[in-house]
């Protein structure tokens, strides 16, 4: 095998594996059923009821997950609203993600009211 083949195959590798990173994994974590989990596991941990309003999962280009949101609601127990943000944009680093350290190196809402 030359060389030629062996740095085309190098590439050919690498642009799948890229493409899987930056493609694959929103695709397959941008489902409705993920969005029940996060408010399942939010009631669990903290105690108390969310909703989240068209979250979106987006890969960086450098290891990173974008979370988009159009509204974030923390709910008092009679369902009104306690805390309610709109247009949520987040950065947070995978590889301290990897390690249970959430980095959020990015954050941004449009709209913040507090009952």
């Amino acid at each position: 095998m030359g060389i030629k083949s062996k740095i085309f195959i190098s590439f050919l590798t690498v642009f799948v594996l890229y493409g899987g990173y930056y493609y694959g994994i929103p695709a397959v974590l941008n489902r409705s059923e993920n969005v029940d989990f996060l408010k399942d596991y939010i009631k669990k941990e903290y105690g108390f009821n969310t909703e989240i309003s068209n979250p979106k999962i987006k890969m960086g280009y450098l290891p990173a997950i974008w979370i988009n949101a159009d509204g974030f609601d923390i709910l008092n127990d009679d369902n009104t609203s306690a805390l309610s943000l709109k247009e949520i944009k987040t950065r947070i680093k995978l590889l301290p993600l990897i390690f249970n350290k959430a980095e959020i190196s990015y954050f941004k809402a449009d709209n913040l009211n507090i009952n």
